[in-house]
Order: structure tokens, then sequence, then C-alpha cells
């Protein structure tokens, strides 16, 4: 099994998009560093609760807050994230990681090696492609997740097996290249949609999420998936 090595964990940069987690991401926080990952990223995007206060109460070396000072959106948060560890000399992949406690860092290996092997440009995860993967899915969420891959193919021609996981990893090049003008959780159809456009060379590997009491509560709703629907037809 591939293992990141020490000093490539050193230009790896955490983009951790938050939004009244003061529950869950001193955890989150805690777990990353001690796994050697120091570059976190945290964007709280205008919390109306202690998660800023526990992200500087756990002030890591190299750990950054960015504070948005109203609430703007997750595609809002993830792109000043992205923008900031694009001007950092040392960044060589970016991660979107959730700030809820649902991504496993034990799968990141699975993102990193095809990327060192240069077998692609970036790397989605994804809950379908292994049946061990798929058993913890709640059905609201399958029904849910069904109908964007079929969304998503509709409108950008590309059949993609998870269209809505924020767990990715990217070169800064492509980063460089993705255009996030989407505030709100339509961002993740939105870089789908940026990928096909530039023809960026993309890998699917199969992630484990955590569904927890806590993180389906905050999940998304029906009536916010249409609404996510109804942008992406219209910026068509």
């Amino acid at each position: 099994m591939y293992k990141i090595p020490e000093e490539l964990k050193k230009k790896i940069f955490f983009v951790i998009p938050t939004y009244n987690e003061e529950k869950t991401i001193e955890r989150v926080i805690k777990e990353l560093h001690k796994e050697g990952f120091k570059n976190l990223i945290i964007v709280d995007d205008g919390s109306k609760d202690k998660t800023s206060k526990n992200v500087l109460e756990n002030q890591k070396e190299g750990l950054i807050l960015l504070i948005h000072p109203i609430n703007r959106g997750q595609g809002a948060a993830l792109k000043t994230g992205i923008d900031y560890c694009i001007r950092q000399k040392e960044c060589k992949y970016i991660v979107t990681f959730d700030s809820d406690g649902q991504h496993r860092l034990s799968d990141l290996p699975k993102f990193i090696e095809p990327l060192e092997k240069k077998q692609c440009e970036m790397v989605l995860g994804s809950r379908f492609l292994d049946k061990d993967t798929k058993k913890n899915i709640p059905l609201k969420k399958i029904i849910l997740l069904k109908g964007a891959i079929l969304v998503t193919f509709f409108l950008s021609r590309k059949w993609f097996t998870d269209t809505h996981n924020g767990y990715r990893v990217m070169t800064k090049e492509i980063a460089k290249k993705i255009e996030i003008s989407m505030d709100g959780f339509e961002h993740a159809s939105e870089i789908l949609d940026e990928i096909v456009k530039k023809q960026i060379i993309y890998k699917e590997v199969p992630v484990y999420i955590d569904y927890t009491d806590y993180s389906k509560k905050k999940g998304q709703k029906i009536t916010n998936s249409i609404n996510i629907l109804t942008k992406m037809i219209l910026k068509k």
C-alpha cells in the first residue's frame, strides 16, 4: 500500500471550509496534525458559534485561519482557501477536506499515489466505486446523489460516479485553471463542469464517508438540491 513520504506531506495543503463546526473542528485539526500534515487552511465562513475560537485555541505550526465576516457559502469558502494555497510557493497539492469529520485521512494515499505517478492531474473521491464504501450511505442520500449524477451527465455529457463528494485533491497548476464562481453547494457541480471544459485529466477513487447523526442533520435537503439544479441550468 502506498505511503505518503514525510517530505511530501510538507507540500500538501488542506483547505477546510467550516461553518458552525465548533463540535468537530478541533478533532479534525488534531488528527491531521498528528499524522504530520501541518498546512491546514481553515476558512470560517461567518460562523456564529465558537468555531474560530476553537481553531485559535488549537493553533499549531502551519495552521492558517481565514475568516469571512458573513456566511457566503461553501463554494466561496473553498475559493478563498484555494486562492491562498495557490500563492504559497511550497504548495504542490491541494486537498479539499470536510470539517465535520466525515472524511477519512486514511483514504488520502489513494489520491496522492496516482498524482505522484503522473497518471492524472486531479483525483475525485467517490462513494459508489466500491461495494464497501457505499454500504453506510443513507437511502435518502443515495436517491439525491444518483439524481445529481444524472443531472451532471445531462449538463456536461460526462459520467461521474459521485458528483457531490467534497473529498478531492488537485495539483496547484490545475487549481489555477479551475474557476469557482458559485458561492453555495452548487460549486461541486461547477468544479466537474470545469474539469470537462478545461479537459483536465482526472481519476475517481473509492472513499468512505462516515455519516453520523450530527453530519446527517447538517446535510443537504431535497429543496437545496433543486436549487442547485436550477442554478446550474441557468448558468448554462
